[in-house]
């Protein structure tokens, strides 16, 4: 970006087109509140309600689990009831009314039900010049650590109902444990 007057109107590199004010903004540039996200030279201004970043994510596995970590916070002196969205393909995963005045990590988390999928920051603030900064974004592969979650894994007979018995990837446990 030029160096004065330290921002540029465009999609940053690597990201698809995207809709509204996107704004590729240095960190410390005055006219955006001066913040500074910590992280490299730039960070995003997502300007206005409406606006939206976005990015298709490729190369997925189906059913893993994704966890999405992100700076985030507002202009600063343009009020503080800026509201922020993460989508994937549409779906809100995390959002947010007031954003912290300062960048503060941020995490959400979706599971892939294809090897794509398109995740997208989108300010839904109120009119007015509202913005929200995001940067740092990293989505890493997320494991899951817990067998049998919701305990769709286990089958129990229709009459009566429930089952006295240990879940199904669960250890032995003590007391009445009964899948209903």
């Amino acid at each position: 970006i030029p160096d004065a007057p330290g921002y540029v109107y465009m999609n940053p590199a690597g990201w698809e087109e995207s809709t509204g004010g996107i704004v590729v903004v240095r960190n410390g540039n005055g006219p955006w509140g001066g913040l500074d996200s910590g992280g490299g030279t730039n960070f995003i201004s997502i300007q206005g309600s409406g606006a939206t970043l976005r990015q298709t994510l490729t190369g997925l596995t189906p059913g893993m689990t994704y966890v999405v970590n992100f700076l985030v916070t507002h202009r600063p002196g343009y009020g503080n009831d800026e509201t922020l969205h993460v989508n994937v393909d549409g779906a809100v995963i995390w959002e947010t009314n007031h954003p912290e005045d300062v960048f503060a990590a941020a995490q959400a988390s979706f599971t892939a039900t294809g090897d794509t999928h398109v995740l997208a920051f989108a300010n839904d603030s109120p009119d007015g010049d509202k913005s929200v900064f995001v940067d740092e974004i990293i989505i890493i592969e997320s494991p899951p650590i817990l067998s049998n979650g919701d305990f769709s894994a286990d089958s129990i007979p229709d009459a009566p109902g429930y089952v006295y018995m240990n879940p199904a990837g669960w250890e032995e446990s003590t007391g009445g444990i009964v899948v209903v």
